[in-house]
């Protein structure tokens, strides 16, 4: 049976919806659409698709969102309508494609991609009678596959920092949590927040703003083990993934990164940089990820709460 697939063009980029993640259009530079206008609210709408229709919903924003030059509150779209946000427009079309499994902003990758198909699909006809064929298959084959390797990689990425995204890490935490409690082994997590980031962006712009996030970013990689998943977390927070690491191994890991960042700061930063980290552990903080993810949540606000650019570990039992 054909499923519908909705495609969202903005500024040249084209967004296959996913089924029911909303995506969050607005000023902030953490939204997955970002429009740098003035008229545009920081969490202005969402995009939300539950499989069969396309919803778009205003966020109480100050100057409205529009479909088709008439302004809603909650709508479902259809074929060739236009939203506006601001002075910029997004484009919806919608298709039947039972063919289409894979959902990710797509590029000029995934344009090859449906050409090279093309053609596979063509010479698989004509290879009975021409076996000569045979090597141009397989190589383009090859590519495709490539090119959907490249795509599965993408999508798990966050595009300005390049480190994993929250919807992967989830995925890979769970996965840890769950591998833990079978052999009883233990992990940490981190979860760090820069240091006053709004007065940044506030003061300097947001093109600073993203400069720096991407300074920590590149910090935190360069920080961890090749075995531990670093991600943005959202806005300025990151999360840092540590297997095999108890709470204790943990806090000097983050004693580390807190010291680096602080003695490291570019110079072409607008002010020194510094972060603060909530440190938690399975099993003993928490039986479960969410749990886990909550003490780590509780002890980063005890270290903002105490001044900043420090370390504070749950101390949460289970």
């Amino acid at each position: 049976m054909a499923k519908n697939i909705f495609h969202l063009k903005f500024n040249n980029k084209e967004i296959i919806a996913k089924k029911d993640y909303p995506y969050i259009i607005g000023r902030d530079v953490a939204n997955d659409i970002v429009i740098s206008h003035k008229t545009v609210s920081r969490r202005h709408a969402a995009i939300i698709f539950d499989g069969e229709q396309c919803i778009v919903e205003d966020l109480n924003s100050k100057n409205g969102t529009f479909v088709n030059d008439r302004q809603i509150t909650r709508l479902s779209l259809k074929n060739s309508d236009t939203i506006r946000i601001g002075n910029e427009h997004i484009e919806v079309e919608k298709e039947d494609d039972s063919s289409v499994s894979m959902v990710t902003e797509t590029s000029s990758l995934s344009q090859d991609s449906i050409v090279l198909e093309k053609q596979f699909q063509k010479l698989l006809g004509e290879i009975k009678e021409n076996r000569m064929l045979v090597r141009d298959v397989q190589g383009i084959k090859r590519i495709i596959e490539m090119n959907r390797q490249k795509l599965k990689t993408a999508a798990n990425l966050d595009s300005l920092t390049g480190l994993y995204n929250r919807g992967y890490f989830d995925q890979v935490f769970q996965k840890e949590v769950m591998r833990n409690a079978r052999y009883g082994h233990s992990l940490s997590i981190l979860l760090i927040d820069i240091d006053f980031f709004k007065q940044i962006n506030d003061k300097f712009g947001h093109e600073t703003g993203d400069d720096v996030l991407a300074w920590v970013a590149k910090m935190l990689s360069s920080r961890t083990r090749q075995t531990d998943i670093v991600a943005r977390y959202g806005g300025e927070e990151f999360v840092v993934l540590l297997p095999e690491t108890s709470g204790d191994n943990a806090k000097v890991v983050a004693e580390k990164i807190c010291s680096v960042i602080e003695a490291e700061s570019p110079a072409h930063a607008p002010a020194k940089i510094t972060v603060s980290i909530g440190i938690a552990s399975h099993p003993r903080n928490g039986t479960n990820g969410k749990i886990v993810l909550k003490a780590a949540d509780t002890a980063l606000y005890q270290s903002k709460n105490s001044g900043r650019n420090c370390i504070t570990a749950s101390d949460w039992e289970c």
